[in-house]
Formats: C-alpha cells, sequence, structure tokens
C-alpha cells in the first residue's frame, strides 16, 4: 500500500497521473473492475484492443 498523493506533492508522479489509478478495498472490486468489461471487449475480439502508450 501506498499514498499516491504524496508521490504527485512530492513530485514523484504528476497530479494527472493520480487519475489512471482507481482505489478498491477489497481485491475482490479491483478484480471486478478489471474482468467484467473483459467478456464484451478483449476476449472476444482481441483485434479490438488499443495500445496506447
Amino acid at each position: 500500500m501506498f499514498n499516491l498523493e504524496v508521490l504527485a506533492e512530492h513530485g514523484t508522479i504528476l497530479a494527472g497521473d493520480l487519475e489512471i489509478f482507481i482505489k478498491t478495498d477489497p481485491v475482490d472490486g479491483a478484480f471486478i473492475y478489471i474482468v467484467c468489461p473483459l467478456p464484451g471487449s478483449a476476449m472476444r475480439k482481441p483485434e479490438g484492443i488499443i495500445w496506447s502508450f
């Protein structure tokens, strides 16, 4: 566990980076966040995955 807000305050990460993380407790929440969208997208049609870096 780590405090992302403190990392942003000290300039380790950008404040805007906080938007790419989700906070969830317990782990079941993270699992649901990741797995539920998959049947409608990546699992059915792999060509639909858009990688952006």
